[in-house]
């Protein structure tokens, strides 16, 4: 809700060159991931301590990262480059064409997720990396000389950002039901 507010404002109050956008998405993200870590915390024993090599996953973590940022870099470049070569406007190309390429990790995630029966890692998956991509435009806006990045974007980004409240808050709807009545209501959110 916050981006679509600051999409939708036409001037910007910034403080050191950042938006108060980008500030109060910063803020939220920063709250809400700490009071998650604090309800993980206190749910998860002493002696549950993972048995996996942390160096290891570090390295991993570090190899994967790189090719997922050169792979973006190459997909965000050819993104341009196929707004400006066809005239499609680069909202589209970035809101349809880059977003579903770049989700195709987020998606095999999920399904090597759903195939472990693992539901929460799957939903946590998807939910997660549609709040970091949110935090990713306020770090932007940090790097960004133009002033405000929120004001020098189209205003059909907007309609985004409410399509994205909606559905988010859908999915919160449906992860907090107990039961459905019958399998309309069951359908219905999907």
């Amino acid at each position: 809700m916050i981006t679509a507010i600051g999409l939708a404002l036409d001037y910007s109050v910034t403080i050191l060159n950042i938006s108060l956008t980008s500030l109060a998405i910063a803020i939220i993200y920063v709250i809400g991931m700490q009071l998650m870590s604090n309800k993980l915390n206190s749910r998860v024993a002493k002696d549950d301590a993972p048995s996996t090599n942390f160096k290891q996953i570090t390295v991993k973590f570090i190899l994967f990262s790189s090719i997922i940022f050169i792979s973006g870099s190459a997909l965000a470049l050819s993104g341009d480059a196929m707004a400006k070569n066809t005239g499609i406007s680069a909202t589209a190309i970035g809101s349809i064409l880059v977003a579903l390429s770049s989700s195709i990790p987020d998606a095999m995630s999920v399904f090597t997720a759903l195939k472990l029966a693992n539901i929460n890692l799957a939903i946590g998956a998807i939910l997660g990396s549609n709040l970091f991509n949110i935090l990713v435009i306020a770090i932007a806006d940090v790097f960004y000389s133009g002033g405000s990045i929120w004001l020098d974007t189209s205003n059909k980004l907007m309609y985004m950002s409410f399509t994205g409240f909606f559905l988010t808050v859908m999915v919160m709807v449906v992860i907090k039901r107990d039961h459905t009545r019958n399998t309309f209501t069951y359908i219905l959110p999907s």
